[in-house]
């Protein structure tokens, strides 16, 4: 009698959310497959809580219904809450509990009465209850559905947009439900557009561009259904068309309503990303997001867990292209205001139409290739953001950019023809991100050479809130005092360069990144800084590259003085709320220091882990590689941009491992003499584990763990060998001030 009534509620169920079509097309086994094994569903020890987490539209609630379908018949007492938000916004929590209990045990009961309870009800039996769209962390938390409220053995799933939400209430695990592949999606659309598995060869190319402006979303494959189904080629090219000019309204309706649900901080890194930042390097992104003001670590926090973005394992942000749209129609919508302009032809017609501008913050031309001359900036004083990288026909600033008081963000990388920076760039106070990369024409002419300290790298009075600035490959042959003065410098780019010194640098205590690669005239360091704590960026890489600088001397110095500083580094976060991760060294040298405990010959090491693990005093360790490079012969590579050296930890028995990429630039053409270099890693302690965890989650299996280092398009180099050295609070001085040479 229980099944039957668990049969009716199923049935119940699956035709209110009209699922019997999408059940029988839908391409789910293997997220069926991923969530019973998350689940645990042979152990009755315990109770087991398993989140169900992705965009909206991307089959969350289709999988658990599914789901149910399959596993319901294993348990005492069964409940499927549909919609949990809406139902707690109708009737409250003890609305929704008196529905569980229903469902449940097939009884109404007064949950006023102590002894009615959830949990004083279910405890007596193995349970299976899916919570589905929760949207708030108060919901769970009053609807009193808990491990203790259930019986051992019993399962709750609860299916949520929200990732925090599910680490909030403790899931065991997560299941990220994935966008469908493009066999699985031409699979679904042709059942759904057609009705059956029928030939579509006519349509072929029709379909792989709805695909294409689908991505994989079932729920956007099922809106079109509605417009294309057992409809003409013709009529089919016709909506098409259609949702180029705009998007469907019932797709972004849906997606609307996610959106309306973020804070306005977040609404705002949102329509950056989906304007600007989409697939680009998460770094850059949040620099450009912090000199606007906003706190990015936070912000893009909140939209990954909320499935708005994620981070792909290039770095990348990615967001899906119907959110991106989404997020172009509302700033579109508001265009009136123009806060931000990302399309050539947008500008060109406002600016055309001579537009009143107040309100724009973020203009991005970057890569137009035929601009050649900007206008009048005053026309929008208030801009924070300008970006102009590989505008390669770009020949002048206007002077008026004096005028942005209020831009913090200024990139002309690779803008290769512009001769002339104007003197009213000094004008620029709240400047927190300069990058000049390869402007060489900019500093090559007698005006720029004049005018350089006062323009580029002024004193702190002028950019006082600089904290990065990339002069990298502009052919300096001489580096300014004034540099040493920007105090709040963090990040400092002068690579591929022919200056022969740099100024004093140890003012600048700030400084967590300098990079000298192929600074090939470069003869001597300059002192450096003792280091300040840092502010918290885990996604940042910190460290000094030295790289490719053959008429550097003393190096045993330049050894010294760099594990100095990472030294000094470290100690200097230990007690501060600051977070890094990972530092990197790269210098010349063709010996590990004698502070390396565990040295080998050969590209793999057999490491013991168990003392980072076991012993809490341990903050981290430090692995060492010795790589050489020598020029290469053409003929026998078509490579350009040269190898690439990697280094991590991986199982003795596994072919896969987890690694890191060495963080310096080896193109063919730079290397143009045969230098030995070392390559010092520090890991801290959560990283470490991270890398452990990847191997073996247990951390129980360690005696066959590896270091490893790699090279793949590696003609012209080859790697010497590899050390680890384990580093404690209680010897880092011991380390800086007896096992390191003088």
């Amino acid at each position: 009698q229980q099944y039957a009534v668990i049969e009716k509620i199923v049935e119940e169920v699956i035709k209110i959310l009209d699922f019997g079509r999408k059940i029988s097309s839908a391409p789910i086994d293997l997220g069926i497959e991923e969530l019973k094994k998350c689940l645990l569903l042979d152990s009755v020890k315990d109770v087991r809580a398993v989140g169900i987490c992705g965009m909206d539209g991307i089959g969350k609630t289709t999988l658990a219904t599914i789901l149910y379908e399959k596993i319901s018949h294993q348990f005492d007492a069964c409940c499927f809450m549909v919609d949990v938000s809406k139902t707690y916004k109708q009737y409250g929590p003890i609305g929704v509990q008196k529905k569980i209990l229903h469902q449940t045990l097939g009884k109404e009961y007064n949950l006023y009465d102590e002894t009615d309870s959830v949990q004083s009800r279910l405890c007596q039996f193995r349970a299976l209850i899916i919570l589905d769209n929760v949207d708030h962390s108060d919901q769970l938390e009053k609807l009193a559905v808990t491990r203790k409220s259930l019986a051992p053995g019993s399962k709750i799933i609860i299916v949520c947009r929200d990732a925090h939400i599910l680490k909030e209430y403790g899931v065991d695990a997560v299941y990220q439900v994935p966008l469908l592949n493009e066999k699985n999606s031409l699979q679904l659309f042709r059942r759904i557009a057609f009705k059956r598995d029928s030939n579509i060869s006519n349509f072929v190319e029709l379909a792989h561009e709805v695909l294409k402006y689908a991505n994989g979303l079932p729920l956007a494959i099922e809106v079109l259904r509605s417009s294309l189904s057992c409809q003409s080629v013709s009529e089919w090219k016709f909506e098409l068309n259609k949702l180029g000019e705009s998007p469907n309204k019932d797709i972004m309706d849906t997606l609307q309503f996610c959106f309306n649900g973020l804070e306005e901080r977040e609404k705002e890194i949102f329509l950056h990303i989906a304007c600007f930042f989409n697939q680009r390097e998460q770094n850059y992104v949040k620099n450009v997001l912090n000199c606007c003001g906003f706190d990015a670590d936070f912000g893009l926090a909140v939209l990954i867990d909320k499935s708005f973005v994620i981070i792909s394992d290039e770095s990348k942000i990615v967001m899906h292209a119907l959110l991106e749209e989404l997020g172009r129609k509302i700033v579109h919508e508001m265009s009136r205001k123009w806060s931000k302009l990302w399309l050539h032809e947008q500008f060109y017609n406002v600016v055309l139409e001579n537009m009143n501008l107040p309100n724009l913050r973020i203009l991005d031309l970057s890569h137009s290739e035929n601009l050649t001359k900007m206008p009048d900036f005053g026309e929008f004083p208030n801009l924070k953001q300008l970006n102009l990288e590989g505008c390669v026909k770009l020949v002048q600033i206007d002077s008026s950019i004096g005028l942005l008081r209020e831009l913090v963000f200024l990139n002309l990388k690779n803008c290769e023809n512009l001769i002339c920076i104007p003197n009213e760039i000094s004008g620029l106070t709240s400047l927190k991100y300069l990058n000049l990369c390869g402007c060489s024409k900019a500093f090559n002419n007698p005006k720029a050479r004049e005018d350089f300290s006062s323009c580029v790298l002024p004193s702190l009075p002028s950019f006082s809130c600089l904290s990065e600035l990339d002069i990298s490959f502009c052919s300096l042959s001489q580096i300014p005092d004034a540099l040493g003065c920007l105090t709040w410098l963090e990040r400092l780019n002068l690579r591929g360069n022919n200056f022969v010194t740099l100024p004093n640098l140890r003012d600048l205590s700030k400084l967590e990144y300098l990079n000298l690669e192929h600074c090939k005239q470069l003869t001597s360091l300059p002192e450096l800084p003792s280091p300040a704590a840092i502010k918290k960026d885990k996604h940042k890489r910190v460290g000094m590259y030295i790289f490719n600088c053959p008429e550097l001397g003393e190096r045993e110095h330049c050894t010294s003085m760099t594990f100095s500083w990472m030294t000094n580094f470290i100690q200097s976060n230990q007690d501060s709320s600051s977070s890094f991760h990972q530092i990197d060294i790269v210098i010349p040298g063709s010996e590990i220091p004698s502070w390396f405990n565990n040295r080998r010959m050969g590209r793999s090491i057999s490491i013991d882990p168990s003392p980072i693990v076991y012993d809490d005093n341990i903050i981290g360790i430090a692995c060492c590689a010795i790589f050489s490079v020598e020029p290469f012969d053409p003929t026998k590579t078509r490579y350009e941009w040269g190898p690439v050296i990697r280094l991590g930890f991986k199982s003795r028995n596994a072919a896969n491992g987890n690694y890191v990429v060495i963080p310096v630039t080896l193109y063919r053409h730079l290397l143009t003499v045969k230098s030995n270099h070392m390559w010092q890693v520090y890991f801290d302690r959560e990283s470490f584990f991270s890398f452990l965890r990847s191997i073996d989650n247990t951390l129980w299996e360690l005696d066959h763990i590896v270091m490893q280092a790699s090279v793949t398009n590696g003609q012209g180099l080859h790697l010497e060998n590899e050390e680890t050295l384990v580093l404690q609070p209680t010897t880092l001085m011991v380390i800086e001030d007896e096992a390191q040479p003088q």
